[in-house]
């Protein structure tokens, strides 16, 4: 399988492998004696510090893979020309009317209390000053609401700034 060098394109190939060829569906791949011998080891170990080594690999026994999983590869090129039906800058029209739509203040007026509500668990989520969360509008939170929910499916910032409101507000954001 074939796809452009970018986040979205590739999740979309893994997803359909995922489709044709899914988990515990076939043959996977299995560690030979040796390689289970030398991951227990350590010395096939990744020279990172993985969570719960020992559990995880107690669990998998010969799989490589969780859930029997099958790797396909899928082949990424480097896209220079972006300017595809995927990308609003390949249609002039289409990026016309979607400059005019974040430029117009009036499109997303009726979605202002979402916004606001979203405010305090974004800014303290991501650290934002109370000048840069104040001059927010719906288009910034959408961004600082996309980076932060991103963010916490990552696990990488700790704050837990969100509660189940806030959250649910920097969801809805991003559903308009």
């Amino acid at each position: 399988m074939l796809s452009t060098d970018v986040t979205r394109t590739m999740q979309s190939g893994y997803s359909e492998l995922m489709g044709m060829f899914p988990p515990a569906a076939q043959d996977a791949n299995k560690l030979t004696q040796q390689g289970y011998t030398n991951m227990r080891s350590g010395k096939a170990s990744p020279p990172f510090k993985v969570r719960d080594f020992d559990k995880i690999n107690d669990d998998l026994a010969y799989a490589a893979l969780p859930f029997n999983f099958t790797v396909f590869p899928l082949t990424t090129y480097i896209n220079k020309d972006l300017n595809d039906d995927c990308s609003y800058a390949g249609c002039r029209y289409a990026m016309e009317t979607d400059e005019a739509r974040w430029s117009d203040k009036e499109v997303f007026k009726p979605f202002t209390n979402i916004s606001e509500a979203a405010k305090p668990g974004t800014q303290a989520y991501l650290n934002l000053t109370d000048t840069e969360i104040k001059a927010a509008d719906f288009g910034k939170m959408n961004e600082y609401t996309d980076v932060a929910r991103a963010l916490e499916y990552e696990g990488v910032n700790g704050t837990n700034a969100f509660t189940n409101e806030t959250l649910r507000d920097a969801l809805r954001i991003q559903q308009i």
